[in-house]
This record gives C-alpha cells, sequence and structure tokens, in this order.
C-alpha cells in the first residue's frame, strides 16, 4: 500500500536534544477518551479513524498497537483485510514492493547484467559512437524479449509510525521518496534492515517472515469465469513482502515478532481489452477477458515478545471472503495480553461477521469480512468494558467483487453494466470520430477495386488510400459515478465504551473544471433541400433543388459579449434522407450538402449522397485541427464544439436532383415506377458564451468527509459538530479546490504493420497479385482500464487546496460559526505530474554479422533502425505509449502552505505561513531512470526468428518489428521547512508578526543547524546546532570524544545534538556575541551522554570558539562548565546522575530493566547496590516483598532521601513510598484502569467509577 495518505507534516524542527532523565509514571484514571477529536487529513478529505488497542514498551522502544480505518470509499474488487473491510491492524510493520517488469532481485539489480545505456535515456545525444547505438539496441531487444529489466521496482515501508517508500538505483543504493534520513539495508533476498535516525534498528523478513507470490496471468474465455490450470500461466514468482521481525534499540533492547503460515489466491478482477480494424466493416466484438491471480505464500501475525509479557494474536475460524490455500487464511477472533510468565491479563475481542451480495450465491466473491465491535475483557471473567460499536451505510448491498458496476476509479456505481449477449461489460461506451487512412508499400502492384475516395500515387512505390473521416461507436459500460452507490458499506458511526458516538457525513469528491462552464446562447440556420417539399422551397436550377444561406456570427452576438467570443462553436449536422420509398438501387437523386467558409473561401465539409448509399464527408484542417468530435448516425453525420471565427461569413448548402420515376427502371433488377425522392439537410448552428457561469465544478467518485458530530455520552446536549468546506474562499465558496490528478483514456489509435505474400488476397484492402514488405492501416484500442497509469496524491486521485474547517453550533450548521481555520496545501496545481519526454521506437529489420564491437551480451548482432521523437514535438503534461508512468511530484504536494484562523465573530486572530525549500534543491536529491520497453501493438509475430535456406549459419532474420519505449524519471528529493511566520491580530492593536527561518547546512544528517528569529528589541537570534556526522573522525579514534562520535556515527545516532550555541547581533548584523552554549561529551563505550557543559555569559563572548572534535584531538571554548555527570549506565537506564561537585542521585531498576524502582539522592550506586538482591528486583514475587528489599536501603542509609515505587508491569504503578516512609497504593481493575488510591493506612483517598460498567466496591 502506497504511503502517505496523510497530507505532510509542518512540525518544526526539533532541537534533538539528547538529555535522558528518569521519572516514574504517575498512575491516572483512565482517559475516558476525547471521542469526537477525530483528526481529519483535510488535503484527501479522509478522517483519521483509529481505536486504540495496546502499547509494548520495552525500554526505550514504544510501538502501538490500533485499529485503523480508512473512509475514502470502498472499491468493488477491494478485498477485507483478517479483521474486517476497510481496516487495518498497526501492529508490527511490513516491507512491500511493487514489481515493475521484472523483480529486481532477477535482473535489474544483478551486478553482472548492463546498466541501462546512456543512448536509450539520451536518444538524441550528440556524437553517438556505433558501440553505443549497438548497446543500446540489443539492450532494448533483451528487454523487450523479458530477459532484461529497466524498471526499478518501488518499495513502500510501514512500521511503528514510519511510512515511505523507495526505490533502488542500478547499483543497489536505496533512496527514499521523498527524502528521510534513514539507513536501508538489502542484505538478501529476503532480509532487510532499516535504521532510525536514533539507532534503532528494525529488521524485515528472514524465511520466517517473508512473503513469496506467483503470479499467474488468467484468460477468461466466453465470459466463463472458472480459474483452472488450462486458462492461467504463471508470469512470475517472487518475494513480496518482509514482515518486521524484530526492534532492536541501540541499548541492546529487543521486540520479536512470531507469524503464522496461511496461503490464499487474489484476483486482481477482470480486464477486458477489445481491438477494431477500422477500415473493416462495423462488427459485433466481444472483449478479451483476463486478470492477474496472486497464489500468496503470505503470514499472519501471531505474537509481539517483549519482558514485560506478550501479545498474541489469535485466529478463531477461516476466512470465507477469499480463495483459501492451505493453511487457510484465518479472521482475528482476539488480541490477547499476557504477562511474562505467560499468564493472560485481558484481552480486546473482535466481533465479525460479513457484507453479502443481495440476491447472489454465498461464495467468496459475495462476502466480505466486517468488523462489528471491539469489546475489552478482563482475564478474570468479570471486568468487561462496553463495546466499540461501528455501524455501516447500508442503503444497497455491496456487489461481487467480480460485479462491472464499477465507476472510473472502481468505486460501486449501481449500474447494470451488461452487453448485448448479458454479459458483464467494463469498457466503458465511447463515440469517437477519426480519419482513415491506409499505405501500402509494395514491390508489384495491382489494385482491383480500390474502395477509396482518393487513391494517391507516390514515387517511392506506395500507394496511400484516404478514406477521409470515420465514426466509430461502441456501446460498453456506463462507468460514470453515483454517490448513493459509491458510500454502500462505509463506516458512519463508532458508539465508544462510553456511551458517546461519532456520526460520519459524507459527500463525493469534486474538483474545479479546466474550464468553467457559461450559459450559453444558440442560434441555429438550417437549410433543407427537397425538390418536392411546398414548406421548404427550393431554387429551382433545371433537374437541380437547392437551398443555400450564409450568416455572420458576431452580428448575432451583443457587442459588450464579443471580445470573448472572437472564436464561437459550432455544431454541424449534415443528413441525406429518403421520403419512405425503396430507392437504393436507384444510381440518381445525387443529394449533396456543404458548410464554407465564404471569407477565406475554403470549403470545410461537403457530403455526397448517391440513390442513398452515403460517402463519408470530406472535412478540412480547420476542423480535423480543431478539437472536433463526430459522430455519425444512419446517413447522417454530426459535428460538434468545431471552433470557428465568429467574424468570417459562412454559407451552408444542400442540393438534391430531382429523379423520374422510371429511372430505377433502367437499373436491371430494380422495381420499376418507384419514387426515389431524396432530400439533403444541413444545420449549422453556433453558440456564443455569456457571461453567466453554469458550473465551476465537475463531480468524481470517492468519499470525502463532510461532517463529524461527536457526542460525549446519550444526554450530551452540546454535541462537537465540525464541518469541512472544500472551496476556495476567494471565490466566495463558489470554486471547489479539488485538484483531479489525471482523467481516465480508455481508447487509443494504433497504425498496424503487415506483409501480404505474393499471390495471397488481403480482403481488407483488396490487394491481389502483389508482394506488399509494408501494410500500415488504422486501429482503435478499448480498454476497461486506463491505458495509462492514474497519478496519486497521497493515496488519492484527488487532493485539496484550501479547506475550511468550521465549528457549528446545530446540526446543521447553519448558525454562527463557533470558529473556523482555513488550510491551503501545496497541490497538483503547483506541482503536476510531467513525463521525461522521451520516447521513440527501434526497428529490427534483420541481423547480419558486425566485429566492430565486443558482443557484451551473447548474442547476434541486429541491423536496426534508431528513431527517436524530438521533445519539442512532445506535450509533458500527456502520455504515450508504451505509456511509461508519469514523473511523479506527489513528493511535493500537500505541505501546508497556510492556515487562518477565524474567531466565532469571523475575525482573522492568527495566520501562519510556511515555506519550503526549493523543488530544484539538489541537496539530498537523486533521479533515477526507468525505461518502459514494449513491442508495437498488436505487431503480428513479434520476434519470430528464422534462417533462410542457404544462409550463413551466423546470419538471423526477423520479420520487420518495432520495439517502443518511454523514459521516466522517479525523483527522490528532499521537503523541509525553511521559514515559519507567524502574525497575531488582536483588536485596535498592530499585528504581532514572529518569523523564524531554518537552515539545513549539513545534508548528510539533514537535520536544523540554524534557528534564526528577532526578538522584541529588534536583535537578531540565530541558535546553531552541531550533530555527531558535523564532525570527522578520520582513522582510529583516541580520546573519549572522539570514541563517542565515533560509536555514535556507527550506530546511526545522528539526531543527538553535541554543541548547541545562541548568537545576538544587531539588527544589521553587527555586534555578534553568543550568550549560551551546551556542549555534550558523550561516552566512549556507550551511545548516551556522559558530562554536559554550559555557558551562560549575558554580555556575550565575541571569541568564541566552538567545539572542534578529530579522531586525536578534541577542543572547546575553555569557558565552558561541566554541569550534569551521567556517571553509570545499564541497558540505556541512568542509573548514577548528579551536578558535577555536587551529590548524586541514584536510580535502581527492577522487573527486567524495565521500571525505576528506587530513586536514591545523596548516595552513589556501588554503595546502593550492595544492599538489595536484583533478582528480587527484576522478579518480585508481590509488592510488600519488593518493598522490604528496598527498604535495606533507608536503614543502611539513613541520611540519604529514598523514594522506591512498586508495579503491575503491564498496568501501571502500584505504590510509592517517599523519603518520610509514607506509602500511598494504586490499585487497577481486570482492565487496567486505576480504580482506587489508598495511603498509609489503608483509607482510600480517591475512588474511580466508570459508569458504562459494574459498580467498583472496596
Amino acid at each position: 500500500m502506497p504511503a502517505g495518505l496523510q497530507a505532510q507534516s509542518t512540525k518544526e524542527p526539533g532541537s534533538g536534544e539528547y538529555i535522558p532523565q528518569p521519572v516514574a509514571p504517575s498512575p491516572t484514571a483512565a482517559s475516558l477518551g476525547k471521542f469526537g477529536e477525530i483528526p481529519v487529513s483535510l488535503y484527501t478529505g479522509v478522517p483519521d479513524i483509529s481505536i486504540p488497542i495496546w502499547t509494548v514498551k520495552e525500554g526505550d522502544i514504544n510501538l502501538n498497537i490500533s485499529a485503523a480505518y480508512h473512509s475514502g470509499g470502498v472499491k468493488v474488487e477491494e478485498d477485507a483485510s483478517w479483521i474486517g473491510l476497510g481496516w487495518a491492524l498497526n501492529a508490527g510493520g511490513v516491507i512491500t514492493r511493487s514489481v515493475r517488469g521484472k523483480p529486481d532481485d532477477e535482473a535489474y539489480l544483478i551486478a553482472a547484467y548492463p546498466k541501462i545505456p546512456d543512448l536509450l535515456l539520451n536518444p538524441d545525444k550528440i556524437g553517438v559512437t556505433p558501440c553505443e547505438a549497438w548497446e543500446g539496441t540489443k539492450f532494448a531487444r533483451l528487454v523487450g524479449r523479458g530477459l532484461y529489466d529497466g524498471e526499478p521496482d518501488s518499495y513502500y515501508f510501514n512500521f511503528n509510525g514510519l511510512s515511505g517508500q523507495f526505490v533502488f538505483d542500478q547499483n543497489g543504493i536505496p533512496y527514499t521518496i521523498p527524502y528521510q534520513k534513514l539507513k536501508i539495508e538489502r542484505l538478501s533476498k529476503v532480509d532487510w534492515v532499516i535504521t532510525t535516525t536514533d539507532g534503532t534498528r528494525y529488521k524485515f523478513g528472514g524465511d520466517d517472515c517473508s512473503e513469496y507470490t506467483q503470479a499467474y496471468s488468467v484468460v477468461y474465455p466466453y465470459y466463463d469465469w472458472g480459474i483452472s490450470e488450462k486458462n492461467k500461466d504463471l508470469v512470475m514468482s517472487h518475494y513480496s513482502s518482509w514482515y518486521l521481525k524484530e526492534i532492536e534499540s541501540p541499548n541492546g533492547r529487543k521486540v520479536s515478532f512470531e507469524y503464522s503460515d496461511e496461503n490464499y489466491q487474489v484476483n486482481s478482477g477482470i480486464s477486458q481489452f477489445v481491438y477494431y480494424e477500422l477500415q473493416m466493416a462495423p462488427i459485433v466484438k466481444t472483449p478479451d477477458n483476463s486478470s492477474t491471480l496472486s497464489d500468496i505464500k503470505g503470514k499472519r501475525l501471531k505474537r509481539i515478545i517483549y519482558s514485560d509479557g506478550s501479545v498474541s494474536f489469535i485466529t478463531d475460524k477461516d476466512r470465507e471472503d477469499v480463495m483459501n490455500g492451505q493453511p487457510a487464511a484465518r479472521v482475528l477472533g482476539r488480541i490477547e495480553i499476557a504477562d511474562a510468565a505467560g499468564n493472560p491479563v485481558k484481552s480486546f475481542v473482535f466481533n465479525t461477521d460479513y457484507f453479502k451480495t443481495a440476491g447472489a450465491p454465498e461464495t467468496y466473491l459475495t462476502k466480505r469480512l466486517r468488523l462489528n465491535s471491539i469489546v475489552e475483557t478482563a482475564a478474570n471473567g468479570i471486568d468487561k468494558a462496553a463495546p466499540y460499536e461501528f455501524t455501516y451505510d447500508a442503503a444497497f448491498t455491496l456487489p461481487a467483487k467480480n460485479s462491472s458496476s464499477q465507476d472510473h476509479w472502481g468505486f460501486f456505481n449501481g449500474k447494470r453494466n451488461k452487453d448485448q449477449f448479458d454479459h458483464p461489460i467494463l469498457v466503458p461506451s465511447i463515440v469517437k470520430g477519426y480519419t482513415n487512412e491506409t499505405f501500402i508499400g509494395y514491390f508489384d502492384r495491382s489494385c482491383r477495386s480500390c474502395p477509396v475516395v482518393e487513391c494517391k500515387e507516390y514515387p517511392a512505390g506506395c500507394v496511400q488510400f484516404n478514406t477521409g473521416l470515420k465514426n466509430f461507436e461502441f456501446n460498453g459500460a456506463d462507468r460514470s459515478a453515483d454517490f448513493g452507490y459509491a458510500k454502500t458499506g462505509i463506516l458512519t458511526a463508532i458508539k465508544y465504551p462510553t456511551g458517546g458516538n461519532t456520526v460520519f457525513e459524507y459527500e463525493p469528491h469534486d474538483y474545479e473544471l479546466p474550464n468553467k462552464v457559461y450559459k450559453v446562447v444558440t442560434i441555429s440556420n438550417n437549410v433543407l433541400a427537397a425538390c418536392h417539399d411546398p414548406n421548404n422551397p427550393p431554387t429551382i436550377d433545371g433537374n437541380t433543388c437547392y437551398v443555400k444561406k450564409s450568416f455572420t456570427p458576431k452580428q448575432s452576438i451583443p457587442a459588450d459579449l464579443q471580445p470573448q467570443n472572437t472564436l464561437v462553436p459550432f455544431d454541424l449536422s449534415l443528413a441525406v434522407r429518403l421520403d419512405g420509398n425503396d430507392n437504393k438501387c436507384c444510381k440518381c437523386g445525387a443529394p449533396y450538402a456543404y458548410f464554407k467558409d465564404v471569407t477565406t473561401g475554403k470549403l470545410l465539409i461537403e457530403v455526397y449522397g448517391f440513390s442513398g448509399l452515403s460517402q463519408d464527408p470530406i472535412i478540412d484542417e480547420a476542423i480535423k485541427n480543431g478539437g472536433a468530435t463526430f459522430r455519425q448516425g444512419t446517413n447522417v453525420w454530426y459535428f460538434n464544439n468545431v471552433r470557428l471565427e465568429a467574424g468570417h461569413t459562412y454559407e451552408v448548402y444542400a442540393r438534391t436532383i430531382d429523379c423520374p420515376p422510371e429511372r430505377c427502371g433502367e437499373v436491371p433488377g430494380c422495381p420499376p415506377n418507384q419514387s426515389p425522392r431524396m432530400e439533403s439537410y444541413i444545420n449549422a448552428s453556433f453558440s456564443y458564451r455569456t457571461n453567466e457561469v453554469e458550473a465551476y465544478n465537475g463531480t468524481s467518485s470517492g468519499l470525502r468527509i463532510k461532517r463529524i458530530t461527536s457526542n460525549t455520552g446519550p444526554n450530551d446536549t452540546k454535541p462537537v459538530i465540525k464541518q469541512f468546506v472544500y472551496r476556495m474562499s476567494e471565490s466566495k465558496n463558489l470554486v471547489s479546490s479539488g485538484v483531479l490528478i489525471d482523467v481516465p483514456i480508455y481508447y487509443d489509435f494504433y497504425t498496424k504493420k503487415g506483409w501480404v505474400p505474393l499471390g495471397q488476397t488481403d480482403v481488407r484492402l483488396n490487394v491481389f497479385a502483389m508482394e506488399t514488405f509494408d501494410i500500415k492501416t488504422k486501429l482503435i484500442s478499448l480498454t476497461s482500464g486506463s491505458k495509462f497509469a492514474l497519478g496519486q496524491s497521497h493515496g488519492s486521485f484527488i487532493s485539496y487546496r484550501e479547506v475550511q474547517e468550521i465549528s457549528c453550533l446545530d446540526n446543521n450548521c447553519t448558525g454562527i460559526p463557533q470558529g473556523r481555520k482555513v488550510t491551503t496545501f501545496t497541490s497538483a496545481a503547483d506541482y503536476p505530474d510531467p513525463n521525461a519526454g522521451v520516447f521513440g521506437y527501434v526497428w529490427f529489420p534483420q541481423t547480419y554479422p558486425d566485429n566492430s564491437c565486443p558482443d557484451k551480451f551473447g548474442d547476434p548482432r541486429y541491423l536496426y533502425d534508431w528513431r527517436f521523437i524530438t521533445r519539442t514535438a512532445i506535450d509533458r503534461f500527456e502520455n504515450y505509449f508504451p505509456y511509461p508512468q508519469k514523473n511523479s511530484m506527489d513528493w511535493k504536494r500537500g505541505l501546508v502552505q497556510q492556515e487562518l484562523t477565524y474567531d466565532n465573530q469571523n475575525n482573522l486572530v492568527m495566520k501562519v505561513e510556511y515555506k519550503y525549500n526549493d523543488v530544484a534543491d539538489n541537496n539530498n536529491r537523486k533521479v533515477i531512470s526507468g525505461l518502459k520497453i514494449s513491442r508495437f501493438p498488436l505487431e503480428d509475430e513479434f520476434w519470430k526468428e528464422f534462417r533462410p535456406v542457404g544462409y550463413p549459419p551466423d546470419v538471423l532474420y526477423v520479420k520487420g518489428s518495432h520495439l517502443l519505449y518511454g523514459r521516466y524519471d522517479i525523483i527522490a528529493a528532499w521537503n523541509y521547512l525553511a521559514e515559519k511566520k507567524v502574525t497575531e491580530y488582536h483588536e485596535g492593536f498592530e499585528p504581532i508578526v514572529n518569523s523564524t527561518k531554518y537552515f539545513y547546512d549539513n545534508p548528510v544528517h539533514a537535520q536544523t543547524t540554524r534557528i534564526e528569529q528577532r526578538n522584541s528589541k529588534n536583535e537578531n537570534i540565530s541558535v546553531t546546532m552541531k550533530y555527531p556526522l558535523d564532525y570527522t573522525i578520520s582513522g582510529a579514534a583516541t580520546t573519549p570524544a572522539s570514541k563517542g562520535i565515533s560509536l555514535l556515527q556507527e550506530k546511526f545516532i545522528v539526531t543527538p545534538v553535541v554543541e548547541k550555541i545562541t548568537r545576538l547581533s544587531n539588527e544589521d548584523g553587527s555586534n555578534s556575541r553568543v550568550t549560551k552554549g551546551t556542549y555534550v561529551l558523550f561516552k566512549p563505550d556507550q551511545p548516551l551522554p556522559d558530562i554536559v557543559h554550559e555557558l551562560n555569559i549575558a554580555s556575550g563572548l565575541t571569541d568564541f570558539k566552538a567545539a572542534s572534535i578529530t579522531a586525536t584531538a578534541a577542543t572547546i571554548d575553555d569557558r565552558y562548565n561541566p554541569i550534569h555527570s551521567f556517571y553509570k549506565y545499564n541497558a540505556g537506564n541512568v542509573l548514577e546522575y548528579g551536578k558535577v561537585n555536587d551529590v548524586k542521585t541514584v536510580y535502581l531498576w527492577g522487573y527486567k530493566n524495565q521500571q525505576p524502582v528506587a530513586k536514591i539522592i545523596g548516595a552513589d550506586y556501588n554503595t546502593v547496590k550492595q544492599y538489595v538482591s536484583q533478582a528480587i528486583l527484576d522478579n518480585p514475587p508481590n509488592d510488600q516483598r519488593l518493598r522490604d528489599e528496598l527498604n535495606n536501603i533507608r536503614t543502611a542509609l539513613p541520611d540519604a532521601l529514598v523514594t522506591t515505587y512498586t508495579y503491575h508491569p503491564l498496568f501501571g504503578m502500584t505504590s510509592e513510598t517517599g523519603p518520610n516512609k509514607q506509602t500511598v497504593y494504586y490499585e487497577y481493575d481486570g482492565l487496567g484502569r486505576l480504580k482506587l488510591i489508598k495511603d498509609q493506612n489503608g483509607k482510600i483517598v480517591k475512588q474511580f467509577e466508570y459508569q458504562y460498567q459494574r459498580p467498583v466496591t472496596e
């Protein structure tokens, strides 16, 4: 699953200070939950819905377990997770990959394979040598044959709150998108390690934690949807996912993960394809049907193990909504929390059943797992919380997962979508006009009955047929969106254990139209030519009857509207009509019509009809190149949106010839005495635009949140209501802020190449007795999916530039808002996805021996014809075959640009502005080029090799074939906040402006190195920070300082601040002086602070010297004073700490080093340690035994201040005994909620009752 579903953070850069000080956790009452404060990703309109389950704590490792819901809508082909449709269990981590071409580990990342030749990446380079051309050509051919790979796979990671994407270059170096400071190591096909900037290592994969997938291509003949060995072919086998198996902190703490095996199959859904040869007569064709079947040998999380216990994920039944193998995929029944001894403490029970398709047989295709509730239950069998209950939209039922009732983006739209054979159809309906041309190159020509209007001979031995403008119409699926159906199965409400609830109200996505739709005024100019129509008397000229009319559009347009109507859209229809008699065989009548630009003298359209046998209209380039659409009916032609000059004069003309009845008798086989009267008709209506806008926005599929209403309980009279408005405020909320990334296109025109042997007939062209070496005819292909991959932004095909979050007083948000916040984002309007601008083809007519270049590939050399399309001829925002992915700019989108906060009187009270680094910033930027190579669509006999009889054995021929290629660039680049400006507004006062600039002077560690502000005295404040990677340790480190820095670098701990300096200067930059400083010396054998030095001189220093650390020397300014010293640690826990030359504080740790059990002020660790048994501290049989053991310290050290603690390792502190020897006790119920606080004498000080469960008793 692609990462980055939330808008990118504008969190201010932190200082990165690393000064550990233990604090015993204070017990608090179980939170009743701020239910209803549901955060929303405003950029995509998707609320962040999450149910907290448990937190695994292991020293400095914290792993949150939760159930998260994605409310963007349910797609028809979408499978549920093992907890329910739309839900995901966040409990560990995974690296997944999306294969492009071949799996990386089979070609792209193999060092012995050649890299993509530069000629393919930059084919228009000057000075290409023959060997370079040879290498490029050969590489293209081997990729085309599936032997090499020119595309890097995409990898996605998600673990412990971190998510993102990365790719490899061909040197095996990973690059994150956008840039994140992570260390990613691919150790083998199955083993990975990702290290975060605090040095924590996340280990993935291995034989027990990797998922293996076999992908099959499945073809479905005659709409038989069954899958068998007969209709599936193995395409590839590869490792597809690597699951988190261990977390290891730099201090040696570990959390481990165990998995169970499962096997199931996932079918991608039906993909349909059909093509038509356009020079042939229209025929009914059934699309080819195929899909990709993935046989997944998967993994299912079984257990998480840590010092305090374990978390087990227990399944209770097989899945009914997937194709199961052995062992079967299972449904999560409960999550069980156990202590270190393996004793269950409590469970979270997941109650599920299935969404079912109404009126359909119950199979895995008609079922989707549904999560109904989550119940927290104590192991004692007594304490049980009220459940989290989930409600879903049930106005309709979801269709089967292979249903064709899908809109353009795969959401349910309720359309029947069946063809005339009652087969499911996904290919959308299309009406398309085209100019049909056929080209024939030949050796010897004899053309019989050429069915052409125009036949042009060229001197180069070729013939071109131009059959004029044609119309293609395909009656397919209705893929339009329908919000009423699209919201089927979506989560609409959550009821919480408190009795409170949150209700979610959705609406369809919309987006700003590229061009506003204005109200138009239409003026028609109709003419009808009929020799025998008293209602439309024509001009008679002999036996010719005609009607002619001229007009100038500008004369009909009001003067104030003429400036925006210099070009006006015409809708034209030209028809040949019969009067009802059968005259099709009578060769007379000759109806004719034209549309002419009188100003230029150009005949734009003319159409002939011969006794009802229509011929195609001839269309002028002025119309063909104007973006007009064309459709053909029975003896009628329609042209729409033909844009022509309003100031020109146009003429419409229609003519027919009176045909005497006896004319039919002259034609053999025709009945005599018919009345073959004919009519020709032309309507030329034009429209001009008014200033009245009819539509600003278009509606799309999928869902966004409209309103969230939250109640704390059934008697809550003041619910929290938030409404979200996705409009541009500057347009007075008329224009949507939505940006549609891409629009699907389901068709493409191709030119088919082929050849006809001597003496054979190609019935399509009526070519006989000629051996052609080149035939090019036009084809149209139709697909059920867009011809190119649709772009996304943060996982959504629509994103929003501006969103208003309104706090409402009433359920309908009609009253005065309590306040509102307006947030603007960067989007695809600022950063659209271009293509790389490199497209071309390689043509291989034959091979021949050539020893001029070394053969690096071990194959015969090929003669080639190398072509590319010049970049100036390519629209950077269009896509061309073979449709490589566009260069995604999503890494630069979703950044918050501005936040405006208004009070309940709609007064602006605060404005926050954010600026980021430039899009072309070269720091931490890498462009990785991929090359998609494919054979020409529908080309016959691709790479069929043969050796002519009598030819030498080293000569190999290949019938002429094309390989088309397109380059794309994957941009791995860095985003960082460069400036934040806060303006506060107070009535009657000047605005208060505070600006902060952030600098990243060392891209190696990518941390904030400088922060610049201005104080109330107009002085410049500059805070400079240095980190471990700012120091160069060459060779063996010999000083304590260099050893400490070297150890941090070795463990990839890059965020601790080594030195932090505050500098003041005047407004003009003069009088610069250092007023504060902190320097941390790190321990040479542990990645932890040793001594903290501070500098604090109010008057400032002008001669301050920053710390200098090399392998053999370390110097700091001699005015630094050592302040804090960390004398001892164990597994990252502080054991002894104190101010320099002051009393020391000792911490003792128990429960397997998980909790501080004693704090002793006025002693040292070695003295304290001798009075207690660490074995009892780690595994106390009960609280009193631990208190007794810790009392030995009070007895032995009466002058020390001793505070001691006991715990329930999974729930919290159970007692605290202070230096005064008074003890406070804490008791919990079976769910771990604080129930009672008692004093030294057992008297209840405070009692907590949770009204949604049984009463609390003493």
